[in-house]
């Protein structure tokens, strides 16, 4: 997938600017629809809602409860006050504070577990 975007982003490649729909982004990068189904099913049997399967078959986006994200990855998800930098005043942020694992089952297919904490955020240098 690296090799294609910076294709399509060279103006020396012959490949400039051949840009693919999501439905093919999918049929060349995606995940199997099988195995998107053995993870999406997972995560249903865990209590999750998908909301949504990408038509690049990338990514899930699903809801749940604290209670069934901690069970489904073996994690534990804390609430802090963090006082940001600049401010005298504490925010509340959750992050997880046992690293999140995925069934050997699903592993292979995921590359990225996103919404579990908000603690991290990027900072603009001055």
């Amino acid at each position: 997938m690296k090799a294609f975007v910076d294709g399509v982003s060279d103006p020396k490649s012959p490949h400039y600017r051949q840009f693919i729909t999501p439905e093919e982004a999918g049929q060349r990068f995606g995940i199997v629809p099988s195995d998107l189904k053995l993870i999406s099913d997972y995560l249903v049997s865990q209590g999750f809602k998908i909301q949504m399967i990408a038509i690049n078959r990338l990514s899930i986006l699903a809801d749940a409860t604290v209670a069934q994200a901690e069970k489904a990855f073996k994690t534990s998800i804390k609430e802090f006050n963090v006082v940001e930098p600049g401010s005298q005043v504490a925010a509340k942020r959750f992050c997880y504070t046992v690293a999140p694992s995925v069934p050997a089952t699903i592993r292979p297919f995921v590359s990225h577990l996103g919404g579990l904490e908000d603690v991290v955020r990027p900072r603009i240098r001055h």
